[in-house]
Formats: C-alpha cells, sequence, structure tokens
C-alpha cells in the first residue's frame, strides 16, 4: 500500500473515447403537405440550417389546391346568389356546398390567413408558401 498527500494539479491525461451522437426524436418536426403538388421555390434549401418559427421553406403549386380554392369562390358566389331564393332548401344547399369547401381547404391544413386572403381577393392562390412549423435546424 502507498499514501500520499492530498493537493491540487493539473491533469495532462487524454482520455479517447469513441461515441454517438443522436436527435431527441422528441423534439423533431416534420413538414409535409396533405395535398399532391410541386415544390416551386425553396428557401430552406441546406442541411443544418437554422430556421425560426414562422419562416418560409417552400413555395408549392397544386392543381387539386387551386381546384378546391374555385370550388370555394364558385360556392361562395352561388351562396350569394341563392341566398334570396324562396324555394326550399336552395340557400342551404349553397351554404352547405360552401361550408364543405372551406372544410376541405381546412382539413389540408391551409393556414387561416389563406383562407381569408382567398375571401378578400377573389382570386385563388397558385403558389403557396408553407412556413416553418418550429424553431431549429434543418437536418434532412
Amino acid at each position: 500500500m502507498q499514501t500520499g498527500t492530498v493537493e491540487y494539479k493539473q491533469l495532462n491525461d487524454e482520455i479517447r473515447a469513441t461515441g454517438t451522437v443522436d436527435i431527441n426524436e422528441r423534439l423533431l418536426s416534420y413538414v409535409q403537405v396533405r395535398f399532391p403538388g410541386y415544390i416551386r421555390k425553396v428557401f430552406a434549401n441546406a442541411t443544418y440550417l437554422y430556421v425560426r418559427k414562422g419562416e418560409p421553406l417552400f413555395t408549392i403549386y397544386s392543381p387539386d389546391l387551386v381546384a378546391t380554392q374555385q370550388e370555394y369562390l364558385l360556392a361562395r358566389q352561388n351562396q350569394k346568389t341563392m341566398s334570396a331564393s324562396t324555394i326550399d332548401g336552395v340557400a342551404d344547399g349553397a351554404a352547405t356546398l360552401s361550408s364543405a369547401a372551406e372544410q376541405r381547404l381546412q382539413q389540408w391544413d391551409i393556414p387561416e390567413s389563406e383562407i381569408e386572403k382567398l375571401k378578400e381577393t377573389g382570386k385563388p392562390v397558385t403558389d403557396l408558401i408553407i412556413n416553418s412549423p418550429v424553431e431549429g435546424y434543418i437536418t434532412e
């Protein structure tokens, strides 16, 4: 057995070890759309690029989305025209059609601001901007 005095001193020993760095899966967020389309412009175009919540990631063109927006606008126009109808069910049917088209846009996660812009302008949005839902780094 050997004894010694306890003292503070700088250690110069190196320890080399292998390890794995992994992502916390609970903090991952996937960005996807719920309708078919074509990506036209990419703003977040590099791996490990830092993005803030609400920053634009890309624009997408979707023939299905444009057609649904046109259906919605037509249904709203018909609803206004048919609201004065004295025939039972006509006004209700037009309102139901308008509501169904709006619900389809909501089910596709179209932002409420885009739906409001559609109502105000009366023109479909061809290139929808998809914004980042969270703040963080792009990993793929």
